[in-house]
């Protein structure tokens, strides 16, 4: 496949963009952490949270989403999934779609006293456990209904000797996969990040029979894979493997899995995707206007990755492009050269790349159209 999708050109130039959030409209005075996902009927949904300040859980953080049914171009209103108070809240939204089924899942954390770094063992309803929350739709998103899956996730066996109990965990946000090919064909992944003995991890969620249940496989960390991960996206290539991409200074951190998400590689800087420490993404694409990681070889695949291209500050966020498989990311389009900060991206039904990112030092959520020719 030719790498004119992309050229090694300086700027993006987006045909549509809509600023979907804006700091202190809307009902709230802060929206943090976009997720995007396309729904088998076409339709483009975008999530994020509504919050009272920046802080993370726990807060009353509100879970929030809208939709367009003509590719981005317009919007619906603002939709309430879920509704925080006091101190419980929902937040850190991640999409995922299930094309044989239609499903939307939106994966995502609730808590009380206690967020990511304080959180407990354990999976009783004490005020100190976080808990891992699934809200789902079968109407194209405009209902939704919701699970807690914390138990599925945290009661597990160990996978390395002397593993420590987990006590923080929470959906990577943006955007889960479905597996398309090969012996683990229409699995659906979603990436988490962990705490485990007072270390960041991450690792695979994944279910073979349509999200009635939940498998969390191995937890990739510092001693067992040769670096500390954080938030991380997954991609499925050509060949069967899935490649993850985790946020790290002062490059991202890349793996791959065999085994759909059961286990990992050891963990390797991506030379090529200088990062800050900041939530970006990993999107599979092929040659037809279809959804991320279901791509035909015949088509010739490629991986988009999007972050900040910048080792110490959130600016700069940056379209990258890679045709093997990511072992190098040659061609780039700055998509935002000033403050920017979290972002991930799909493949619309018109044959654009579409990318939701935070912009202006967290003060607005943007859309933004991008063409793929």
């Amino acid at each position: 496949m030719t790498s004119h999708v992309f050229q090694p050109v300086t700027a993006a130039e987006p045909d549509v963009e809509h600023v979907l959030a804006v700091r202190g409209t809307g009902g709230y005075r802060q929206y943090r952490i976009p997720a995007l996902a396309v729904s088998r009927q076409g339709t483009l949904l975008a999530a994020y949270d509504g919050r009272p300040n920046l802080d993370d859980l726990p807060n009353p953080i509100d879970l929030l989403l809208r939709r367009s049914t003509d590719h981005g171009r317009t919007w619906g209103g603002q939709q309430v999934v879920r509704t925080g108070g006091g101190l419980n809240g929902f937040g850190d939204p991640s999409l995922l779609v299930d094309v044989e089924t239609g499903r939307i899942f939106m994966f995502h954390a609730a808590g009380t006293h206690a967020g990511y770094f304080e959180a407990v063992a354990g999976v009783a309803p004490d005020d100190d456990v976080q808990h891992c929350d699934l809200s789902f739709s079968d109407d194209d998103g405009l209902t939704w209904q919701h699970r807690r899956i914390t138990a599925q996730l945290k009661l597990r066996p160990p996978t390395h000797p002397g593993e420590p109990d987990i006590t923080g965990i929470f959906a990577a946000a943006g955007q889960g996969i479905q597996i398309h090919a090969g012996p683990f064909r229409g699995r659906l992944v979603q990436q988490f990040v962990v705490l485990a003995g007072g270390g960041i991890m991450a690792a695979s969620a994944y279910s073979d029979d349509h999200g009635d249940s939940w498998t969390l496989g191995e937890l990739i960390g510092a001693r067992t894979h040769g670096h500390a991960p954080n938030e991380n996206k997954v991609a499925a290539l050509q060949d069967g493997r899935i490649l993850l991409h985790s946020r790290g200074t002062p490059r991202r951190l890349a793996a791959t899995s065999d085994d759909g998400g059961a286990t990992w590689s050891a963990l390797r800087p991506v030379e090529d995707l200088p990062d800050p420490g900041d939530n970006g993404s990993l999107v599979r694409f092929d040659g037809l206007p279809s959804l991320p990681s279901l791509a035909d070889d015949a088509t010739g695949s490629w991986l988009l990755a999007t972050n900040n291209h910048d080792t110490a500050l959130r600016r700069n966020t940056v379209l990258s492009l890679s045709t093997d498989n990511g072992s190098s990311w040659p061609a780039k389009r700055v998509l935002c050269p000033g403050s920017s900060a979290y972002s991930t991206a799909a493949r619309l039904r018109d044959g654009n790349i579409g990318v939701l990112y935070e912009r202006r030092g967290y003060r607005e959520i943007v859309f933004a159209s991008v063409p793929a020719g």
